[in-house]
């Protein structure tokens, strides 16, 4: 791989390739699953084709195109490994396709999409540090921040890099100015102390990071010292919590024995039904349209749903008869328990559920959306769909404490039901790219049932489980190697006492983190951007090792 960035006469395939997946990611930045969600429906294919797919195809034939004579810049255990990868996803896919149709091929996107890995990796630019192009990125990223809606888990990523851009231009005037507004939108903003769990999981991880890289690896002071920072800045983050956080949130991932006797009450209810359950027969889909698409058309349109009371429910809890039409999206983890059915905290069986793929920062984004069937009117979108979760905390409400812990058992009940049926299956390989995961334990206890019934199967909201899941042994050896990577990557790192590799990893631990909870890794608008930023942090700690190679 040393030899991977040797410079090569094709230096516009790259650049056109960095144009591609640039502008790519930035509007997956900007529309998440909106811009995601584009494609094309050919004839001849049961599928649509979407924009992603289209790039990866792109990607994948400039680079075929760039080394298809000089496959000796690559080390052949490199080339066996990537062709052995190729071959077992592709063979995968197919066969997933022929047993369960088009479903095969959304699953096999988690595997596929790591291949976007290798097209960051030639996309470094090796004179990027002597170029304008930081202070450029800088400002352009600073702008971004404070002018323009970034979406879901980008805003603390744009941050430090912005933060990085600054601190290593050579304008001492620019560096100092930069690097204030960056800390002014931090704090005012307070994306570090407030947000969906998940979110805040990530923020800990990236944290937890920073603090060992820096303090114990980049810093040179006596350990009381370093030890005396460390706790400070634990103390001040703690404070934000308890100030600027989502209280029941807080309180749902502290108060473990309260989360323990809900799940014994739980499950006890799932395995007294075992014996009479029977799944549903369902036909999985490949995917559902984002809600936001349809506003036009009187369609469903995401409203925060602390509106949701007297408004738009009459006593009846029926929607109130107004004026237009349409419907009107909302989460049902905040939704008041009288409108909420109550055994199971959800909204009537007749209503659809949607899922809310597109993690705008709002105090529910991390549930799945409930579309109820109301009329539009004006008052019921004085909340904008993009409902930000940065608002002054005396405007928010705090979500309902059990729903707030109905949404961790979710996750817990799936992923136990996703470790039951590989051990039942014995699945070293997996179930497969085409089997629908369903899960016994939500589906007993009703709970998202507009979800899975509508599509026919259910996320796992992990995505590195997911792999497991899916790939078996393979799914073991690709989280094991990401863990490898990273691990070689803080090692290079250190040696070279980088900062810019030290906060190059920090944005991807903030990543990792969130994946744990979310369904992350498997959509283009998150996956695509890791694994090319991915691929490029990869190539500048082999550019650290390997200070002579050629210039692009």
């Amino acid at each position: 791989m040393k030899r991977f960035l040797i410079n090569d006469k094709k230096v516009v395939l790259r650049r056109a390739m960095l144009i591609l997946i640039g502008s790519v990611c930035y509007l997956y930045s900007l529309y998440g699953s909106s811009f995601a969600e584009l494609n094309i429906k050919f004839p001849f294919l049961d599928f649509p084709v979407f924009i992603g797919e289209f790039l990866f195809l792109l990607c994948f034939l400039i680079t075929l195109f760039f080394y298809r004579t000089r496959l000796d810049l690559v080390e052949q255990r490199v080339l066996v490994v990537c062709v052995v990868y190729i071959v077992w996803v592709l063979f995968n896919a197919l066969w997933g396709y022929y047993l369960f149709g088009p479903i095969s091929l959304r699953n096999a996107a988690l595997f596929y999409y790591p291949l976007f890995s290798l097209f960051g990796y030639i996309l470094l630019e090796q004179n990027l540090a002597k170029s304008q192009w930081p202070k450029a990125l800088a400002i352009f990223l600073l702008f971004n921040l404070y002018f323009l809606p970034i979406t879901n888990y980008f805003i603390i990523v744009y941050c430090i890099l912005a933060f990085g851009f600054f601190w290593h231009l050579r304008q001492s005037l620019l560096k100092f100015l930069g690097i204030t507004l960056v800390f002014i939108y931090i704090i005012n903003s307070k994306i570090i102390f407030d947000g969906p769990r998940s979110h805040i999981i990530g923020i800990i991880f990236m944290l937890t990071f920073l603090l060992l890289y820096f303090l114990c690896g980049i810093i040179r002071v006596k350990r009381n010292i370093k030890m005396g920072v460390a706790a400070v800045i634990c103390i001040i983050f703690l404070m934000g919590l308890m100030k600027y956080w989502d209280q029941n949130s807080l309180k749902s991932m502290t108060t473990l024995s309260s989360l323990q006797e809900l799940y014994i009450k739980y499950d006890q209810e799932i395995q007294d039904s075992k014996a009479s359950y029977t799944p549903a027969v369902l036909t999985p889909k490949v995917y559902c349209e984002n809600p936001r698409k349809q506003k036009k058309e009187g369609g469903a349109v995401l409203v925060n749903n602390r509106q949701l009371n007297s408004e738009i429910f009459d006593a009846e809890h029926n929607p109130k008869q107004t004026e237009g039409g349409g419907s009107v999206l909302v989460s049902n983890n905040q939704l008041n328990p009288e409108i909420l059915d109550a055994k199971h905290n959800e909204l009537p069986q007749d209503v659809s559920v949607f899922s809310n793929d597109d993690k705008t920062f709002s105090r529910f984004e991390d549930q799945p959306a409930t579309a109820v069937s109301l009329p539009m009117t004006p008052d019921a979108l004085t909340s904008p769909l993009r409902t930000s979760f940065l608002a002054p905390a005396a405007q928010r409400n705090y979500r309902q404490l059990e729903v707030a812990y109905h949404n961790i058992l979710f996750r817990l009940y799936i992923w136990r039901d996703m470790i039951d049926e590989l051990k039942e299956k014995n699945a070293w390989w997996g179930v497969g790219f085409g089997h629908p995961q369903r899960s016994p334990s939500i589906e007993i206890l009703g709970w998202a049932s507009g979800e899975w019934r509508r599509d026919g199967w259910i996320t796992p909201h992990n995505s590195f489980l997911h792999m497991i899941y899916r790939g078996g042994i393979v799914g073991v050896l690709s989280v094991l190697t990401i863990i490898g990577v990273l691990a070689y990557l803080v090692r290079v790192f250190l040696k070279h006492r980088s900062i810019w590799g030290g906060l190059l990893v920090a944005c991807l631990m903030y990543w990792i983190g969130i994946s744990n909870f979310l369904v992350i890794l498997e959509l283009p608008y998150n996956a695509i951007p890791f694994w090319t930023f991915f691929g490029m942090t990869v190539a500048y700690g082999h550019a650290l090792e390997n200070r002579k190679t050629a210039h692009g």
